[in-house]
């Protein structure tokens, strides 16, 4: 869905405005029309950027006073018009202040939604929601897509011997790191308590290669500097051939994590999803090596 033009919203504001003046003048003084300016307040408020709302307040107070008066209405004192329009252009501010602060409160609630509290990165149905979204575009598009799944290794073992409270720090370093080393376009979540997944999006086998290598030397090294004993469990699935939901996706790019991670652990192993459902399978030590294994379905 494309963003809305703020601009735009305060044009058709003005439009608004223009019209319920209109209206007003013609059906004179005596009847009241102001409340119907809150449609064009609440409007740029909501969906436009906040000096644009507050122009939409004070063009809603000076058309309602100029269609007023050129309505015929006749006031006892020339301050009265302006005391008028004072006051309805306070009731306009306001109202346009109370509905920034609810839109900015309902877009604050979404994020915590959609955001792990200690990883700050997102969580487990911000994470599927992308890649659904993702697996949906790479189809009309023929791109091919890349999933990376990565298990802490011995992060049990820093829990139990030095406290929950480093295990957290890991956690959190973990999600720093892999949330900037990868590109804007890309996804990074934390699906499980010791476990990450990386989106990458129109991504080759060449292209996951040289991140996944690159974030698992990275990871290592954090964790060496700070003496803790973590290693990485990668599996990584390159979908030339896509699957058909995100669960099944994640499905395979999860048991190819648990291949190293009931083997050698702190390794990364490849897979590349063809369209005959047949699967390449590289180690990420060797990425040269390529042999033919079972489909992913047998996995």
């Amino acid at each position: 869905m494309e963003a809305i033009n703020p601009f735009m919203v305060f044009l058709l504001c003005l439009l608004i405005i223009a019209l319920l003046g209109i209206v007003d003048y013609i059906s004179g003084y005596e009847l009241s029309f102001s409340i119907f300016y809150l449609i064009p307040i609440a409007l740029a408020s909501w969906y436009s950027h906040r000096h644009l709302a507050v122009m939409t307040c004070f063009v809603s107070a000076a058309a309602w006073v100029l269609f007023d008066l050129l309505a015929g209405h006749q006031y006892t004192s020339f301050f009265i018009p302006i005391w008028n329009t004072i006051v309805r252009l306070g009731f306009f501010l306001i109202t346009s202040s109370l509905l920034e602060m609810l839109r900015n409160h309902i877009k604050q609630e979404e994020s915590l939604s959609r955001t792990d509290s200690l990883t700050g990165i997102n969580n487990s149905r911000a994470f599927m929601e992308g890649l659904n979204h993702y697996l949906s575009v790479s189809a009309r598009i023929k791109h091919t897509l890349v999933l990376g799944y990565i298990d802490l290794d011995n992060f049990k073992e820093v829990n139990d011997t030095m406290g929950h409270s480093v295990g957290d720090q890991v956690l959190r370093t973990v999600g720093a790191i892999l949330s900037s080393s990868v590109r804007s376009s890309d996804i990074v979540g934390r699906v499980g308590g010791d476990e990450f997944a990386v989106l990458l999006p129109d991504t080759d086998s060449k292209g996951a290669t040289m991140l996944f290598d690159k974030l698992h030397q990275l990871l290592l090294s954090e964790m060496h500097r700070n003496s803790w004993p973590v290693g990485f469990s990668t599996g990584v699935a390159v979908f030339e051939h896509l699957p058909r939901n995100s669960d099944e996706a994640l499905g395979i790019a999860d048991r190819l994590m648990y291949e190293i991670k009931n083997s050698t652990k702190n390794r990364i192993i490849y897979r590349i999803i063809e369209e005959d459902q047949h699967v390449n399978e590289t180690d990420g030590s060797s990425c040269e090596c390529t042999v033919r294994v079972k489909p992913p379905s047998r996995l």
